[in-house]
């Protein structure tokens, strides 16, 4: 079964909108020693907290292929808070119809959560604390940038 799939997601499914990629941040061990594998870990603490104790490096392509998995595309016209709203286990997986998908990608969480994000546009978005984080303005040089959502 595809993301698309689910009742929740067919919901909010529209041909005209954008392709909206959610991934979500896989398990990390709690007690891991190296600092790839924590960067998972402070990244459920929120942007602003990794940014400060571990960073992310400059790629986002190499952060997204170790640290995350992609549960497939969404073509919707729904902004983040929705689609946030929609990939809450108990509204997209209820009856854990969401098991194989989730379990077949590593992952342990079916509910959305910080740290986890969404690419829209070539952008990437971090679910944040409050609201979300666009990473490309998190990790450019510009020192007054601005990083909230730009979509």
């Amino acid at each position: 079964m595809e993301l698309k799939d689910f009742e929740a997601l067919k919901a909010i499914h529209d041909d005209d909108g954008r392709d909206i990629e959610v991934f979500y941040l896989k398990s990390h061990d709690r007690l891991a020693d190296d600092a790839d594998t924590n960067v998972r870990g402070y990244l459920t603490m929120g942007l602003e907290f990794t940014m400060n104790h571990v960073g992310l490096g400059d790629n986002i392509k190499d952060l997204f292929s170790e640290h995350y998995a992609s549960l497939g595309i969404i073509k919707t016209k729904a902004g983040p808070e929705k689609i946030y709203m929609v990939m809450q286990g108990n509204n997209w997986s209820p009856n854990l119809e969401a098991r194989d998908l989730i379990q077949g990608k590593g992952l342990r969480h079916t509910t959305m959560s910080i740290g986890d994000a969404f690419k829209v546009g070539g952008k990437h978005y971090l679910v944040d604390n409050y609201g979300f984080k666009c990473l490309e303005k998190a990790l450019s040089k510009d020192k007054n940038k601005d990083v909230s959502l730009d979509i």
